[in-house]
């Protein structure tokens, strides 16, 4: 039960740093395997901590798939740059009425959680994938509370 509680940051110093849009980094297929195998922790978080019964991400499969984009969050301290969040959206284009681009989910280290990192980058969201872009239910509390937030927000 210990074990479940430790949410350890993976190192992503060998990432390229040529990806980065405002906040965060692309994760495409020129990135090292590390950076998904990253992504991937990350999702192994997000999936513990909501009870999924798989991880939303994997490394290999996910890496090369057009289908899936992935965008990862990171800091740094004097020995090492790690990851502290990270996204994907996947191509709803056969699934049911869906046609588009889906927040298939994105996951925050709780320390870096409401510090605005998400809302920094909805604007480019928005730009790549459409204003109002599908996010995939079920909703965290909190997810339900950061739409309700960038939905009332004045459009600059």
């Amino acid at each position: 039960m210990k074990d479940n509680l430790i949410i350890s940051t993976p190192s992503v110093i060998d990432m390229d740093f040529n990806k980065k849009i405002g906040n965060f980094f692309i994760v495409d297929k020129k990135q090292p395997i590390s950076i998904h195998k990253a992504v991937e922790q990350l999702a192994y978080y997000f999936s513990r901590e909501f009870n999924y019964d798989f991880i939303q991400y994997t490394a290999y499969q996910d890496r090369y798939n057009t289908r899936s984009n992935a965008y990862i969050w990171i800091d740094a301290d004097w020995d090492d740059t790690f990851a502290i969040g990270a996204a994907n959206f996947r191509f709803l284009g056969d699934v049911g009425q869906i046609n588009k681009w889906s927040l298939d989910w994105v996951w925050f280290h709780p320390y870096y959680r409401n510090k605005g990192l998400l809302t920094h980058s909805w604007k480019h969201f928005e730009k790549k994938y459409g204003k109002n872009f599908h996010v995939e239910p079920p909703l965290s509390r909190g997810m339900i509370s950061f739409l309700n937030k960038i939905n009332e927000a004045p459009k600059a």
